[in-house]
């Protein structure tokens, strides 16, 4: 029971319903990809050197961990005070396009705070945090807060070049995971027809 109520759990942000299912529990070894930070590498196929691989090994992981990938805008940037005044950004985004996963168009609010990996990256660059970017986010169920659902994400340009690479690298997911659904079910099947 508890775990369907978590399923149909709507999180509202922004006035807008957005419904997100939350995902496995999030691991401290995907801290780094989903930092509540962003970047700003315009295009991770050009970069040469230790600096690019470490770029493409990040995209790459991001898009095959991700529960949501979108295209959206940023709409505000808010600097707040959060629970125990400690620092935090708030970016509220409008959901354009979803090239991943499972969210209600509408709009969501992301919340870095100062204790984040990438909240410093959000100061240091908050002069482009505007405009079109690339959503990964990670959704998760903290059994340490009462199964409460959260996220953790990363912006990353809304670029054509980053818009290609993540466009390649879903594609290969969704193919992945459409393999290992049919494995399954002509495993289930064969398992039916020698009961039989």
């Amino acid at each position: 029971m508890k775990l369907f109520l978590l399923l149909i759990i709507v999180v509202t942000a922004a006035a807008c319903a957005t419904t997100i299912q939350p995902g496995k529990p999030f691991s401290d070894s995907e801290r780094r990809f989903f930092d509540d930070g962003m970047d700003v590498v315009e295009d991770v196929t050009s970069i040469q050197g230790q600096f690019g691989f470490d770029a493409r090994e990040a995209l790459d992981a991001r898009c095959n961990l991700a529960d949501v990938i979108a295209e959206v805008t940023i709409v505000s940037v808010q600097d707040t005070a959060g629970v125990g005044g400690v620092g935090e950004k708030r970016i509220e985004v409008k959901v354009e396009r979803i090239l991943y996963g499972d969210l209600s168009a509408g709009e969501l609010n992301l919340i870095s705070n100062a204790n984040a990996l990438g909240y410093t990256l959000l100061n240091r660059y908050e002069s482009v945090l505007s405009g079109s970017k690339m959503l990964f986010l990670r959704t998760f169920v903290s059994p340490e807060e009462n199964e409460s659902i959260g996220h953790h994400f990363h912006l990353s340009p809304g670029t054509e070049a980053i818009g290609r690479s993540v466009a390649t690298l879903v594609g290969k997911r969704v193919e992945a995971e459409s393999k290992r659904r049919d494995g399954k079910k002509k495993s289930g099947e064969s398992s039916h027809s020698d009961a039989d």
